[in-house]
Parts: structure tokens; sequence; C-alpha cells
């Protein structure tokens, strides 16, 4: 099921260049190979954190995770209609 989250906690944001993104995702192969195709030399790419999860991200898209509440309860609701 996974770790629950803070009903209202914040990502925080953090800019880095390839090198440190391949290290922040090191054990992540999907990631790498993401990261080294599509992030060209001398660009950079933002991850996000919230607790302990640890994404690649253009966001953020919500100002904090208690508005995805709502969204959760709306695609619980259509699968459990399908």
């Amino acid at each position: 099921m996974g770790v629950p989250v803070c009903a209202c906690a914040r990502a925080s944001a953090s800019v880095c260049v390839q090198s440190d993104a391949e290290q922040l995702f090191a054990n992540n192969p999907f990631k790498l190979a993401m990261i080294r195709s599509k992030l060209p030399d001398g660009c950079v790419t933002t991850a996000y954190r919230c607790g302990p999860f640890v994404d690649l991200c253009r966001g953020p898209h919500l100002p904090n995770t208690g508005y995805a509440a709502h969204a959760r309860t709306r695609v619980m609701n259509t699968r459990a209609a399908a």
C-alpha cells in the first residue's frame, strides 16, 4: 500500500545538474536511463522530495499533499464503479 504521507506535507525542490541527479537516483536504473537520455549536457533538472519520497518532476503541481486527498478519492470511486 505504501507509506501514508502527512495530510498537508509540502514538497521541497532541488535543482540539480546531471551528475547530481545520477547520484540521487544511483539505485534506480529506470531513472538513470531517463536522466542520461533526456537531460542534455550542461542542463539542470528538478527533483522534489516529500518525506522519504524523491522523484524527478517539473512541478510543483499542488501547494501541499492535502489537495491530493480529493483526487485520490475520485480515482478510488471511479475504480469501484467500473
